[in-house]
């Protein structure tokens, strides 16, 4: 929720925050880092009061803040409680300033959707630089790297949260006592491709994804959907 777009003011972000309520959802991100801090401390303060204080509020930075802001950012949001901070800091040095960040704020720091390797994640859970991995199976890995880093987590005492894709990392956050929540798109405008791509998606309801009894990860690719989008390669 809460993404920027042209135009887009205030009244129609409390709009947006009020609907996804009505919806059932109880877990809410918020974008900031595309305006100053003061406007947006604005709206994330704007989705604390139509959420109330009993869900979830997590804020996603996407890397637009320097050390110093992150600091002032940081300490301004605690009165909301979030449940984190997500990639406070630009990438240049992001691990000690995230560790240098963690000392300054209560809040919990994430990352690691924009990490490319195993690897790079596995650096950001030895220099304890986080207390919530997210990394992405779709961006590279796949299933079994995911699994690997899941219990990679477990034995750090960091929690689970993949960045995007909840069809496909929704079945690793379940299967591992590391996972706390997969991130979800109920606007099929949001990701057309992944609204026609499976006959059997988990369904979402009430701020819950339930899992489906089929074997593995347990989707079916749409055979609509494959004359739709497939590209035949001879």
């Amino acid at each position: 929720c809460a993404y920027y777009r042209d135009g887009k003011d205030n009244v129609e972000l409390r709009d947006e925050i009020e609907m996804l309520v009505g919806q059932g959802h109880q877990g809410f991100k918020g974008k900031v880092g595309g305006l100053s801090l003061a406007e947006d401390i604005a709206r994330m303060e704007i989705v604390r009061d139509v959420i109330g204080p009993d869900r979830d509020l997590m804020i996603d930075v996407n890397r637009a803040w320097d050390l110093k802001t992150a600091i002032e950012g940081a300490r301004a949001l605690e009165n909301l409680n979030p449940v984190w901070l997500e990639e406070p800091v630009r990438w240049t040095d992001d691990r000690r300033e995230l560790k240098l960040l963690a000392q300054k704020t209560t809040i919990p720091l994430s990352g690691g959707e924009s990490e490319l390797t195993s690897y790079g994640c596995r650096a950001m859970l030895e220099e304890q630089a986080i207390q919530i991995l997210q990394f992405d199976c779709t961006m590279f890995g796949g299933f079994t790297e995911g699994r690997k880093l899941a219990a990679l987590c477990e034995l750090n005492h960091v929690d689970v949260a993949p960045h995007h894709d909840c069809f496909i990392h929704a079945p690793l956050v379940a299967a591992s006592p590391a996972g706390r929540i997969v991130e979800s798109f109920t606007d099929p405008e949001r990701d057309p491709l992944q609204a026609e791509l499976f006959e059997n998606p988990p369904k979402i309801a009430d701020g819950w994804l339930t899992l489906n009894e089929a074997p593995g990860i347990g989707l079916t690719l749409s055979a609509e959907a494959l004359k739709k989008f497939a590209t035949p390669v001879t």
